[in-house]
């Protein structure tokens, strides 16, 4: 795996375990097996490195979720929906939650503007697709399915027992989706 790309995993990790404000430069580089000064080579600075690392993992949300989307034949809101969810989960947990404990430094770097932008129409496409299903509230429903997939990762990752994460999402999913009567 190249450097930067170690780097940028590894991040992830030490990120989400530790928080911005205690992971440090000089623990990255550690665990990356690098000299601190190599990582300065790559990224400008911290918040420039935690701002590459939570623009991959939204990136690869916001990916999935509209891919997703996109597969949608208007009968099939259910599958689409529990897959969106699983797909959520599978990459936060993935990327050691990072995009779930997504601490801003106090100077916002540029990045985080196409993390919002992201993030925005992400939640854009979700509301048009709960909207298609005649979802009551789709607000309430898109709010329930985000802190729900957010309560689960972070009960994973503290270790806490989970359902197997395809059955939590077909159950979330029924939830908020009533099948089509042909």
């Amino acid at each position: 795996m190249p450097t930067r790309a170690k780097i940028i995993a590894m991040a992830k990790k030490t990120f989400a375990k530790n928080g911005y404000e205690l992971a440090s430069m000089h623990l990255i580089a550690d665990q990356v097996g690098i000299n601190k000064s190599s990582l300065y080579y790559f990224f400008k600075n911290k918040e420039d490195l935690f701002a590459t690392v939570t623009l991959d993992v939204w990136q690869k949300l916001s990916d999935s979720a509209i891919s997703n989307m996109k597969r949608d034949n208007g009968k099939n809101g259910r599958q689409i929906c529990s897959r969106i969810c699983q797909d959520f989960i599978s990459i936060s947990l993935t990327a050691g939650i990072s995009a779930i404990r997504m601490e801003m430094p106090k100077n916002s770097h540029p990045f985080f503007k196409q993390v919002l932008k992201m993030i925005y129409e992400t939640h854009e496409q979700s509301l048009k697709f709960l909207k298609r299903y005649n979802v009551k509230d789709p607000r309430i429903a898109q709010t329930i399915i985000f802190n729900n997939l957010h309560s689960y990762v972070i009960g994973a990752y503290m270790g806490k027992p989970q359902p197997p994460v395809k059955q939590y999402c077909d159950y979330l999913a029924s939830l908020l989706i009533k099948p089509i009567n042909n």
